[in-house]
This record gives C-alpha cells, sequence and structure tokens, in this order.
C-alpha cells in the first residue's frame, strides 16, 4: 500500500470517527450532564460593606434544623454580598438549602432578611420554605426541585 493512500484513509477514518462520536456518544453525555440551578436574591435592608452570605446544605426544612446547621456545620458557600444587598449562588443542583447572614452585619439596631428572587426554569422551580431568623442569624430557607416533564404523569 502507498503511504500517500494510506495517509487519506487514516484521515477518512479520523473524520468519520469524529463525526460518530459527536452524533452519538459524547452528544448524549453532555446532555446527560445535570443542569444546575442559579439562585439569585436580596437582603430587605442594606448590610455593612465587605458583608458576606453563607450557604449551606440542610437535611430537612425546619427552622429548628436551620438554627442547629448554622450552630454546628460548615458552610459550602461563602459569598461577598453584592452592593450590601444582593447575592448570588450559582450552579446549585436540586436540595435543601439555607442562606445566612450574621445579626452584626447589619448597623445598629437594623436587621435584614435574606430574600430570593423565585422562579422556575427549564425543569426546576425554586421553591422558598420560609426567611426570618433570631438575634444572631437573618435566614433563608430554600429548595430546588425538579419539575415534572411536561407530559409525564404525575403521581396524586
Amino acid at each position: 500500500m502507498k503511504p500517500f493512500k494510506l495517509f487519506w484513509d487514516l484521515k477518512a477514518f479520523s473524520i468519520f470517527m469524529m463525526f460518530f462520536l459527536v452524533v452519538s456518544g459524547c452528544r448524549s453525555r453532555i446532555s446527560d450532564q445535570p443542569v444546575l440551578f442559579n439562585v439569585t436574591g436580596f437582603l430587605t435592608t442594606v448590610a455593612d460593606p465587605n458583608s458576606t452570605i453563607y450557604l449551606f446544605v440542610v437535611p430537612d426544612t425546619s427552622f429548628q434544623t436551620a438554627l442547629d446547621t448554622v450552630c454546628t456545620h460548615i458552610y459550602v458557600i461563602q459569598r461577598p454580598l453584592i452592593g450590601q444587598v444582593n447575592f448570588s449562588f450559582v450552579d446549585l443542583p436540586p436540595g435543601d438549602y439555607l442562606a445566612m447572614v450574621p445579626r452584626n452585619s447589619f448597623p445598629g439596631n437594623i436587621q435584614g432578611f435574606p430574600m430570593a428572587r423565585e422562579f422556575n426554569r427549564s425543569n426546576f422551580s425554586l421553591k422558598v420554605n420560609f426567611h426570618g431568623g433570631n438575634w444572631k442569624y437573618s435566614l433563608l430557607s430554600f429548595s430546588i426541585r425538579t419539575s415534572p416533564r411536561e407530559g409525564a404523569k404525575t403521581e396524586k
């Protein structure tokens, strides 16, 4: 076999394999990757400059669990507040979460609370479980759930 013909045969084979992988295996693996959810929100009052919001993963959505989690667990995400009043957590998978701003992040006797902008995206929905807190913490409990796909049967 001539080297020139072998080169063209290998080139044609390589092009075919790249096309095959893109059309079959690679595309389906990429589309099977979990879609993640971005959560944005705001505080009900302005916090001090350089304040931080913390995000925890929680086992359930009760207020007592929220307080216990803040006191006994390490946060999974720490973000500075945007413009002293806004926040954003990106690429969150479905689950139950707790956002917390320490009470000492607010000036004087004022205490603000985190609020999420609720919305649905694709096959996800964000549900606010509660917002509030105590004398030490301002809290926001929220859940990200996958919504049933259109046309799918739902249980009653």
